[in-house]
């Protein structure tokens, strides 16, 4: 077991509490993180084709696929159009019957940058296992799109009352 001060073990790191997760470490506001852009050029189709690959091997054997993009800090989604990426895997997910669920688009995933160990979206636990229930909510439903906002600048005014 690490031994933690201020969020740090005793040589200087982060715990690292397992699959992403730094518990007890606080969002770091200086942390300097470069903006992604998405667009055609950052598309890679070869791991289009291996989604491809993977619905077909799922509806040949039966298998339910989904696929989730985890929510990021609120901060990323007002400064950069998140938008192109969620409508182009949207597009590619209906292209292959696999359901896509945003969770950035979701109605009840409010949270603020204290919620992220850092801006690229590493979530604190508490956020991750309010994600998890939110996302087992969903796939219980019957109707997972009343769950979803229908449009980025909804996205974004559910965000006004944010803490980046």
């Amino acid at each position: 077991m690490f031994e933690t001060v201020g969020g740090f073990t005793e040589d200087g790191y982060y715990h690292y509490g397992g699959r992403g997760f730094y518990e007890g470490v606080n969002y770091m506001e200086d942390y300097y993180f470069k903006p992604l852009l998405f667009g055609d050029g950052s598309i890679n189709e070869e791991n289009d084709l291996v989604l491809k690959k993977m619905a077909s091997y799922c509806k040949e054997n039966d298998i339910r696929m989904i696929c989730v993009s985890s929510a990021l800090p609120p901060k990323r989604l007002k400064e950069e159009d998140i938008d192109q990426f969620h409508q182009y895997f949207a597009a590619l997910c209906d292209s292959i019957g696999v359901p896509f669920y945003d969770m950035n688009y979701a109605k009840k995933m409010d949270r603020t940058g204290a919620d992220y160990i850092d801006k690229e979206g590493h979530m604190m636990l508490s956020l991750a296992n309010r994600q998890t229930d939110l996302l087992c909510e969903i796939l219980k439903s019957d109707s997972p799109e009343e769950y979803f906002f229908d449009s980025y600048s909804e996205v974004l005014k559910n965000l006004e009352g944010c803490v980046s």
